[in-house]
């Protein structure tokens, strides 16, 4: 049984408890357009499989048709092309995937396309450092006659 005074939204105790459920639909939403790209990416992974394990178990029926050596090649050359075509079209279509995933995560709610933030792991000027000198003031730190021989 439930006590009906816990039920009330307006309680000083119910408060952390509804910030908390909040705070997880928001971090849900943000996350729900990359759970969504995983799972497309999983569907066409295994559609990707599926083709080419079926491509594998036809081999040695097409093996069993052909009648001489110009077949055989011919049936490597289907084998090869379609092999080719599946892994072409799957990659196509996981990079339309990624796109849309930066398509969705980009448009804030207002509907405005934001600026993109700058990418602080690039440097621009990796090979253009200056040859290594030292400063104009740099003396030495112990005069002439101090050195030793």
């Amino acid at each position: 049984m439930t006590n009906p005074k816990q039920a009330q939204p307006g309680r000083s105790e119910n408060v952390p408890f509804q910030k908390l459920v909040a705070s997880t639909e928001q971090a849900a939403q943000a996350v729900a357009p990359m759970m969504k790209c995983a799972a497309c990416a999983n569907m066409e992974f295994v559609s990707l499989a599926g083709r080419r394990t079926k491509a594998y178990l036809d081999i040695p029926n097409e093996l069993a048709q052909c009648r001489g050596p110009q077949d055989l090649f011919a049936a490597q050359a289907r084998f090869w092309q379609s092999m080719v075509r599946d892994y072409a079209e799957y990659s196509q279509r996981m990079v339309s995937m990624l796109q849309s995933l930066d398509g969705e995560a980009g448009i804030p709610e207002n509907g405005e396309r934001r600026a993109r933030e700058r990418d602080l792991l690039t440097f621009p000027n990796v090979f253009g450092f200056p040859a290594w000198q030292l400063p104009m003031d740099a003396t030495s730190r112990r005069s002439e006659e101090g050195r030793a021989a």
